[in-house]
């Protein structure tokens, strides 16, 4: 599923040298570095080189053209303040500590839930194994909705001894950021999507969300999932029902399920 995804967002988001460039760069930093900023960097740095860039591409810009970005002051506060206050209280409470990683992996999902991935797997370092990272993930597919439903098998994973306590308050956590920033910006979508300043921002943030998920891609998933050669034939057969047959998600865990049961 996550090879799907990736394949998926290269053909829409790999356009240009400028955009395979970034995502590869991207992909080699991420593999190399550890933290949550190794995984925001790359972001930051696509977003300020794509502006930059618009400049050269785009030196002119009517003025009069450009409609001006008036978000909604008081939830872009709120956010702002959860994003910078929740990390520096995270060390007082496990479950303030929960909330604090999950929203923070919500503030910088570009790109898609899939996206979640990279930045959750090296937060959640030592409080769930990437056994249990991968099993949320492989849940999140089996039931509709967003990917950052496995948020709640996750917070039940990472406080075990109050796993509903756990799994609720990881599911807010995640959720709410976006919720803010989609209330900050609802009244500026249109202008801000169109500013041609930050359209070639957001093209090299989008590339840049590629080689996030090619490195989760990488690690955690080949990395803790393929141990043998059962594995890669399950891979490819998994592949091909997806791809060839549009197997449904949940018959191919069945599947899956019971072909790991033969070979072993």
């Amino acid at each position: 599923m996550v090879t799907d995804a990736l394949w998926g967002m290269v053909k829409k988001n790999l356009i240009s040298i400028a955009t395979i460039s970034t995502a590869l760069l991207t992909m080699i930093w991420v593999t190399f570095s550890s933290g949550l900023f190794g995984q925001i960097l790359p972001i930051i740095v696509a977003s300020i080189a794509g502006f930059l860039w618009s400049f050269k591409t785009q030196p002119i810009v009517d003025k009069h053209l450009i409609k001006p970005i008036r978000p909604h002051i008081g939830f872009v506060v709120i956010f702002s303040g959860l994003l910078i206050l929740l990390p520096l209280i995270a060390a007082t409470n496990e479950n303030i500590k929960l909330f604090s990683i999950f929203y923070q992996a919500g503030s910088f999902v570009f790109g898609g839930g899939h996206v979640v991935l990279p930045l959750l797997q090296p937060m959640l370092d030592g409080m769930v194994t990437d056994n249990t990272f991968l099993s949320a993930y492989a849940s999140a597919q089996l039931v509709p909705g967003p990917m950052f439903t496995m948020a709640s098998y996750l917070g039940a994973s990472a406080i075990s001894q109050m796993p509903i306590t756990g799994s609720i308050i990881a599911t807010i956590a995640v959720f709410l950021p976006g919720s803010l920033l989609l209330f900050a910006f609802l009244p500026a979508w249109k202008a801000l999507f169109s500013h041609p300043r930050l359209i070639q921002a957001i093209v090299l943030i989008n590339a840049c969300v590629v080689g996030l998920l090619a490195s989760a891609l990488i690690n955690p998933v080949i990395t803790s999932s393929i141990k043998s050669i059962g594995d890669i034939i399950a891979v490819i057969i998994g592949y091909i029902l997806i791809k060839k047959y549009n197997c449904p998600v949940w018959l191919l865990a069945i599947f899956l399920i019971v072909y790991t049961f033969v070979i072993n």
